[in-house]
């Protein structure tokens, strides 16, 4: 189990992520531990996510209760060329 303070972790962001593609590293503040990084593959196992496309998101459950809204398409006036 890896462990790394607040600082550390701001100071050394890239020894955090490499040390989190082989187990869970604990950030800890004032000697509590605050957050948990993961990589996003054990993000999916623990969640039971199998499918990581954006086309597999739509097929999961819980994508029916959310609302999607396609802002309509602007045209921009073309630009005159200065010269």
């Amino acid at each position: 189990m890896a462990s790394m303070s607040a600082r550390e972790f701001n100071q050394n962001t890239s020894r955090a992520t490499r040390l989190a593609q082989e187990e869970p590293v604990f950030v800890t503040n004032r000697g509590r531990i605050e957050y948990v990084l993961i990589n996003i593959d054990n993000y999916y196992e623990i969640q039971g996510i199998t499918q990581t496309s954006l086309l597999g998101a739509f097929h999961m459950p819980e994508a029916a209760n959310i609302d999607l809204e396609i802002a309509p398409r602007t045209v921009e006036a073309p630009r005159e060329l200065l010269l």
